[in-house]
């Protein structure tokens, strides 16, 4: 899971959704350093589940908490909450990409992780490694939003995860439109707990952890 809750790398969605009947959970860090806008500048905790409902259809629920930034004296933190959705248009095949569309922010409140995108995804295999997967997209963000001073993606994003170990291990690169950001992913316990040690600008060191269970 990427680090606002739903199917990606370290920031940016892929075109791959959870298996259908599979929930998962987690939480992510990120460092005080690496905020988007300077006046947001905070840490972020980031709680989040999502849920295949069917096999083209993933649900988000995020919650992102910024623990020394206030709203007002009467609250001592605040708290960004945020329902994303993504839809699979086409599943990967042999020779074929997965395509995907989404929408991070459904209600353009949020102030981080907020984006209307389209992504393409594939999977080639190659000898020393395994499956590398590609990823492609672009944030148009044709829904405009008052309440947004400016998307956390926009325009083009790319990334690609190389696998080793059958994939208990994972190299992840990406650039988020804006920033390069590079990690590592760990599988430990078949499937079901996803540990990502990742460099936000390839110099702020964060976290994300999430688990995941079939219903």
């Amino acid at each position: 899971m990427s680090m606002f809750g739903t199917t990606g790398l370290i920031s940016i969605p892929t075109a791959y959704i959870l298996p259908d009947g599979k929930i998962a959970f987690g939480t992510s860090y990120t460092n005080e350093h690496y905020g988007r806008y300077s006046h947001y500048s905070n840490v972020q905790l980031a709680y989040y589940v999502a849920l295949a409902y069917l096999p083209f259809l993933e649900l988000n629920l995020t919650a992102t908490q910024y623990p020394n930034f206030a709203w007002s004296d009467t609250y001592t933190s605040a708290v960004d909450r945020m329902a994303s959705i993504k839809l699979l248009l086409l599943k990967e095949k042999q020779y074929l990409p997965s395509i995907a569309i989404g929408v991070l922010d459904l209600y353009g409140k949020a102030m981080e992780y907020n984006a209307q995108y389209i992504v393409v995804s594939k999977s080639i295999a190659l000898p020393l490694t395994g499956a590398v997967s590609f990823h492609f997209g672009y944030a148009p963000n044709p829904i405009k939003s008052d309440r947004i001073d400016d998307y956390s993606i926009k325009g083009g994003f790319a990334g690609l995860e190389v696998p080793f170990f059958d994939a208990i291990l994972s190299i992840m690169l990406e650039y988020d439109s804006q920033k390069y950001n590079a990690g590592l992913r760990i599988i430990p316990i078949n499937d079901w707990i996803c540990i990502d040690l990742i460099m936000l600008g390839l110099k702020y060191l964060s976290g994300n952890i999430s688990f995941s269970f079939d219903l």
